[in-house]
């Protein structure tokens, strides 16, 4: 895989103070790939001008595009597997499989950018992104994803989030194939990754989840204490996944730590703890970061 073009599609939709944060760091790490190719998929005007006058771009031309609206096949999928609450997001997900095949991309990564930050150095970052490419080609994987959410529903529902996918000719034919298994889907959430859930039991379509020991790694979903399953701050590390406010704030073991669920792959690119204590306090403010460290 090495010196082969890597092309990502970095999706935001939430306003917030993180989205910018988080989408310069996605920026740098894709920024600092030789020949790398990234498309921001945006579909709200007003946060595609704050992002333009607080993200720092080190390229020129920067590409936005916004979820393809004109597609029957893009409509017949979003229409079938998602409720009304999930839609906008269905497309986006979507247009990213639309998009790559109208640009003949073999392989691309799917990355929600506004709300998830690998803790660890942008060359760091990208050392992992090759790890696990060069892992689904080798096991002919249609597509990884960061284990984000399958050992939190024990082993129930694969999601995307951060994933690399191989830009199968017949996406359209495996996802069609569902529509009517409506046993099947009354199982999962109503949006693409339930359904994608369901592909993963139903078709011969190979989903799998990765995770890297010794990560370290946020999800956003607004308030960490109001929904500290949803989002939160994740450490996988021996075989578990550790929730610290799950486990040390609210004092819930069960939950704050899980085994890893069956069939999640390991990587392992001996992260030291010190790799993420210093990207995280260089992630913070910086004064706070200064306060933080002692200096």
């Amino acid at each position: 895989m090495e010196g082969k073009e890597m092309v990502f599609y970095l999706k935001i939709n939430r306003n917030e103070r993180y989205t910018f944060r988080n989408l310069q760091n996605w920026v740098n790490i894709v920024e600092s790939i030789p020949d790398s190719q990234y498309y921001i998929l945006c579909d709200n005007d007003n946060l595609r001008q704050a992002v333009q006058e607080q993200v720092a771009f080190g390229r020129k031309n920067v590409n936005f595009i916004k979820s393809c609206r004109s597609s029957s096949e893009l409509d017949d999928i979003v229409a079938n597997v998602t409720e009304e609450k999930w839609r906008d997001a269905g497309y986006a997900h979507m247009t990213t499989f639309w998009h790559a095949r109208e640009k003949q991309y073999p392989f691309f990564w799917n990355i929600d950018a506004d709300d998830t930050c690998i803790c660890l150095s942008a060359g760091r970052v990208c050392e992992l992104l090759r790890m696990a490419e060069n892992y689904a080609q080798e096991k002919n994987t249609d597509a990884l994803s960061l284990d984000m959410w399958l050992t939190r529903t024990m082993g129930n529902h694969w999601s995307f989030g951060i994933t690399y996918i191989k830009n199968r000719a017949d996406w359209y034919e495996v996802l069609k194939s569902q529509y009517k298994n409506e046993e099947l889907k009354a199982t999962q959430i109503r949006n693409i990754d339930g359904y994608f859930s369901c592909l993963r039991i139903s078709t011969n379509i190979k989903l799998e989840a990765f995770y890297v020991e010794n990560l370290k790694f946020i999800h956003y979903s607004d308030d960490f204490f109001k929904r500290p399953h949803a989002s939160g701050f994740f450490h996988w590390k021996n075989g578990k996944l550790i929730q610290p406010i799950l486990l040390y704030c609210f004092g819930i073991e069960r939950l704050g730590t899980l085994p890893v669920a069956e069939g999640v792959v390991k990587l392992d690119m001996g992260i030291q703890d010190e790799e993420s204590r210093e990207f995280l306090i260089q992630y913070t403010l910086p004064d706070e970061g200064k306060m933080i460290s002692g200096h």
